[in-house]
């Protein structure tokens, strides 16, 4: 992998993160504890998949990278022989392309040339020298000039209420961070209150941000800082908030800087499980089957450069004991339970412009999250042998999402805790 050479941002790296990961949950596994071990085996499985995967993405990006070569070092020769037939001379037209267009011919090279080649289309040292005479040499320097004056006008742009605005209102959180560093000035700019205010509202909801603030200030007393309360908020891993009723947080986990998922369930006020399911082997008799209705929020929290991708999967339950190994699995033959995505006030969620991108190999694909977005992804499982909810938690140890970051699938395990409590 090292000799791997792509152009495209983030490939190579992630294709070594998938190899570390995978090296990681092998050295981490307790072979003797059976049903940890059995849900590190089923996360080391998926960790292979996702090194395939990345492997195979180098190998298309390679080939796509020598193919671009061969046609660059074809169009450079057409080129060449070209400007050998016809030497204009490209004299300065006050745009920017100047000074590439001089480079192009060499006529900014050292006058000190070895022996010349002989050709009925080069120009004598005489002649080179009259043309070189008669472009002006302040044009490079104003060039760079210009430049120059361009990066200092950033400074006073930043004076500007509307264009500053304009500009947060495009940043993610890393590249506050990263202009924040540039200058004391920028320092002031970028970590204002109220561009990460914007931050904390946008991601988890105002309600979320004032019962987090009043936490923060009863706290130290002080008011605090909007970065300090991002952060805060960040490590805590905040869900973001959905107007949702009736149903029981099992936890979550998250992909630090990039993606987070909460799953919970519905909760029956009888507390019973009992639904009638269409028979798997006949599809016009039915049966009485324990169902638990699951909801996984699942959000962008930091991918600026890829949308997140939702996988099109098959949701499983692990209720493993020490004895034995068992799945809880989605009902997928009964259309009235279906996997539905929803959007935080519980409607369907309509197709995207970046879900219907022709670039984009939708198929096998849910849905795609841009940064900050959440959406919740509904599923109906077959809970065997829990009659009522309070069995389904006791039995219950982890679920996992499978999600597409940056071209690379992976996945985010959510490990179930024993104790109730609220959405």
């Amino acid at each position: 992998l090292n000799t791997v050479r792509v152009s495209a941002p983030g490939l190579r790296s992630n294709t070594l993160k998938s190899l570390e990961e995978c090296t990681r949950l092998a050295e981490e596994a307790k072979k003797w504890d059976r049903p940890s071990f059995v849900g590190t085996a089923a996360s080391l499985i998926q960790a292979l998949n996702a090194q395939c995967e990345a492997l195979m993405s180098e190998m298309l990006e390679m080939n796509r990278l020598d193919e671009e070569r061969s046609e660059t070092g074809v169009n450079m020769a057409m080129q060449t022989a070209e400007s050998s037939r016809v030497s204009p001379s490209p004299l300065y037209n006050g745009d920017s392309n100047m000074l590439q267009n001089l480079m192009a011919n060499d006529l900014l090279q050292s006058p000190k040339r070895s022996a010349p080649v002989e050709g009925p289309f080069l120009l004598s040292d005489t002649k080179r020298a009259r043309l070189e005479s008669t472009i002006p040499r302040t044009n490079v320097t104003s060039i760079v000039d210009t430049h120059f004056t361009d990066i200092a006008s950033i400074e006073s742009l930043m004076l500007v209420p509307k264009a500053l605005q304009s500009v947060l209102s495009m940043l993610d959180p890393k590249s506050l961070v990263r202009c924040s560093q540039v200058s004391k000035s920028w320092n002031g700019i970028f970590q204002g209150d109220q561009a990460w205010l914007d931050r904390c509202t946008t991601r988890y909801g105002q309600s979320q941000v004032h019962v987090w603030t009043q936490k923060m200030k009863g706290k130290d007393r002080l008011p605090c800082k909007s970065i300090n309360l991002y952060r805060e908020m960040d490590a805590a891993n905040v869900k973001p908030h959905c107007i949702e009723e009736g149903y029981l947080f099992l936890g979550g986990a998250r992909m630090p800087g990039k993606v987070s998922a909460w799953a919970s369930m519905a909760i029956r006020s009888n507390g019973e499980t009992i639904r009638s399911v269409l028979k798997e082997s006949d599809n016009t008799m039915y049966s009485s089957l324990p169902v638990v209705e699951l909801r996984f929020l699942i959000q962008n929290t930091g991918s600026a450069d890829y949308p997140i991708v939702i996988k099109e999967q098959t949701i499983t339950v692990d209720a493993s004991t020490r004895r034995r190994g068992e799945e809880m699995k989605e009902i997928e033959w009964d259309g009235r339970f279906q996997k539905t995505v929803l959007n935080l006030d519980g409607t369907p969620r309509a197709a995207t412009s970046t879900d219907q991108n022709p670039n984009h190999d939708v198929v096998g694909e849910l849905c795609h999250l841009r940064l900050f977005e959440s959406v919740i992804l509904a599923v109906h499982i077959h809970a065997r042998g829990c009659p009522t909810t309070s069995k389904f938690q006791q039995k219950s140890n982890f679920t996992k999402v499978l999600v597409k970051v940056s071209g690379t699938t992976l996945p985010l395990v959510i490990p179930f805790i024993r104790e109730s409590g609220s959405m």
